[in-house]
């Protein structure tokens, strides 16, 4: 009797034993095991979200094309299809951690796959134009130019380039003068001043020497754009200026 009774309790217990809820796992994502926080379920998709995207930070550093990393697309995807809902995702990428070709190709391919990103185009990259860095200047310029955000004219008298973000200013609303060599081993200065009838900017455009003014790209925010059609005149030599229509 006393080795059935035994029997009993054994198999009373593996039954217990299976029916008992087991602690939740680490859930993998692209080889990543990610860390549950305790009272917060598994299957939460935010808690692996962010840690996939900082595992995608994390690689770019060293990858030679962020675009193929696995995760890079599947970001491009999420934020396509639900701008709001990963917002944070923007956010994240804003950050001045995260490294620059994973920003600019990032914003490159919402700006050329997705309609309606202009502004989140926007955030990733204004800082990075803005800045001192010439490298990161012309990276962040190559996007927004690729994705017809700007409007860029060759300047030949001082082999230069110069222009407008965004491309069809809103009368009101503020936007950058950009101007840059065409060769990047050479520089360019300029001399801004607005035209006597309001319309415009006469940029007075020259190849840099000595102590004047360089760098990779030339940025000037204008704080009120005026009335379209808006005029940037590049210089007092030979130079036709460049018209920026209104918006259709």
């Amino acid at each position: 009797m006393l080795l059935v009774g035994a029997g009993v309790a054994v198999a009373i217990g593996a039954v217990a034993a299976m029916l008992r809820p087991e602690a939740p796992l680490p859930v993998p994502s692209h080889n990543l095991a990610i860390p549950v926080p305790e009272g917060l379920e598994a299957r939460d998709p935010r808690v692996m979200h962010e840690a996939l995207l900082e595992e995608l930070i994390q690689e770019s550093v060293a990858a030679e094309r962020v675009e193929r990393i696995p995760a890079f697309s599947t970001f491009v995807l999420l934020y396509g299809r639900d701008p709001e809902g990963f917002s944070w995702v923007i956010d994240r990428l804003h950050e001045p951690d995260v490294p620059t070709p994973l920003v600019t190709g990032f914003a490159g391919h919402l700006s050329t796959r997705r309609r309606g990103m202009a502004e989140a185009v926007h955030r990733l990259l204004i800082s990075l134009l803005e800045g001192a860095e010439g490298t990161k200047q012309r990276a962040a310029l190559d996007v927004l130019r690729g994705s017809g955000l700007t409007s860029i004219r060759a300047h030949t008298p001082c082999r230069c380039a110069f222009g407008s973000y965004p491309a069809t200013p809103t009368e009101g609303e503020p936007m950058w003068l950009v101007a840059f060599p065409l060769d990047a081993a050479e520089s360019v200065s300029w001399d801004i001043r607005a035209l006597d009838d309001a319309s415009g900017w006469h940029l007075g455009l020259a190849q840099a020497t000595g102590e004047a003014e360089q760098a990779g790209v030339l940025v000037r925010r204008v704080e009120a754009a005026p009335p379209p059609p808006i005029r940037l005149v590049p210089s007092d030599q030979l130079g036709s200026p460049l018209i920026l229509d209104a918006p259709l």
